[in-house]
């Protein structure tokens, strides 16, 4: 799956929107005529809607939620905590084989002890 780009467009569009919106509203005839106020409402309304529509982007964006230094440091973390764990696993894993090595030491001399102890025929 491949990855999307990021939608400049929509967030370059906003600037745009702003600056259209703020110019309307401090002409001189923005509230004297209808037309004026309806030119007004119209710039602020393609502003508020380009931000909604930028908000939306800006929430969906996969992994947004963390900056790059944190999402670094919980990559060092990951990494320390798997290296930890690979060293517990060998350690555990030598110490299996060491108890089981002398489970069967054991077991032999148990089996020598008792053959040696049994009456023979």
């Amino acid at each position: 799956m491949a990855a999307q780009s990021f939608p400049d467009p929509v967030f370059e569009g906003l600037l745009d929107k702003l600056v259209k919106a703020i110019e309307t509203a401090q002409s001189p005839e923005s509230t004297l005529n209808q037309g004026a106020r309806q030119a007004l409402f119209q710039a602020t309304s393609e502003f508020k809607d380009g931000l909604a529509k930028a908000k939306q982007l800006a929430n969906t964006l996969p992994g947004g939620e963390l900056l790059i230094e944190e999402q670094e440091e919980v990559i060092a973390m990951l990494a320390k905590l798997r290296d930890t764990k690979r060293e517990q696993l060998a350690y555990f894993s030598k110490q299996s084989l060491t108890t089981s090595l002398k489970q069967v030491e054991a077991s032999i001399k148990l089996e020598i002890d008792s053959t040696a102890s049994s009456p023979q025929e």
